[in-house]
């Protein structure tokens, strides 16, 4: 008697989501690998525009995946890479513990790692802790790119309240840059920040969305942002 496997597919963006291409090529690749590997398909669970951020269980598609495999739905679990399926090290081996009390064999089609092996258990340890270096480097990558334009007073979002966009680059508005001062003396007077707000409500000042209600963490959010804090280059 053959033994079955489901497949796990993931994709991120919105743009893969509307164009199909990733999943289909994950699918596609992962229903030949089981081919090969004499593995019946009992399902396919795909989570379309979900964040590697977010752990399997508290995905729609992962979570009913992992109802089935502690169903005994199947014996095999598909997948194209170790970052499809986990959002950290920490997750991956816990996962793995849970999987084998199963008897549940994971395979990573990308590095051909088994899990029905002692190999293929030490690879996946490795991969997994390589792939959230990966991502925290990603991560600060990001951050400094970020800060790097906060202290060239370069755009870096769609609207920064106190700085407007020209060609590019972040001049002060004087009016709420009038108005960011006025939260900063309020504050360092021991106001709260929803006394800042009400005050602010209360004397008709134009929120950042436009409208004129302000809230305590538009105002934290603002007081907290530190391109008011960082000195543009010389």
């Amino acid at each position: 008697m053959s033994e079955t496997a489901v497949i796990y597919v993931r994709v991120s963006t919105r743009e893969q989501v509307e164009n199909g291409v990733s999943l289909a090529e994950q699918e596609e690749r992962m229903r030949c690998y089981c081919t090969a590997r004499g593995l019946d398909v009992a399902g396919v669970y795909a989570d379309e525009g979900v964040s590697s951020t977010k752990p399997l269980h508290r995905r729609p598609a992962g979570a009913r995946m992992l109802k089935a495999l502690k169903a005994g739905k199947a014996q095999h679990l598909v997948a194209k890479h170790i970052d499809r399926m986990f959002r950290n090290t920490q997750e991956a081996l816990e996962r793995m513990d849970e999987f084998d009390a199963m008897g549940t064999h994971v395979h990573l089609m990308d590095m051909m790692v088994d899990t029905s092996t002692s190999t293929g258990r030490m690879v996946l340890t490795v991969l997994a802790a390589v792939a959230q270096m990966e991502r925290e480097r990603l991560s600060e990558r990001v951050a400094d790119a970020l800060q790097h334009k906060k202290r060239e007073r370069q755009r870096y979002c769609n609207r920064v309240y106190g700085w407007g966009d020209r060609d590019g680059n972040l001049e002060p508005v004087a009016a709420e840059q009038a108005v960011i001062t006025r939260m900063r003396q309020a504050r360092a007077g021991g106001e709260s920040l929803q006394a800042i707000a009400d005050q602010l409500t209360d004397g008709g000042v134009t929120a950042p969305a436009g409208g004129r209600m302000w809230h305590r963490e538009t105002v934290r959010r603002i007081l907290n942002n530190d391109i008011n804090r960082a000195e543009p280059a010389a």
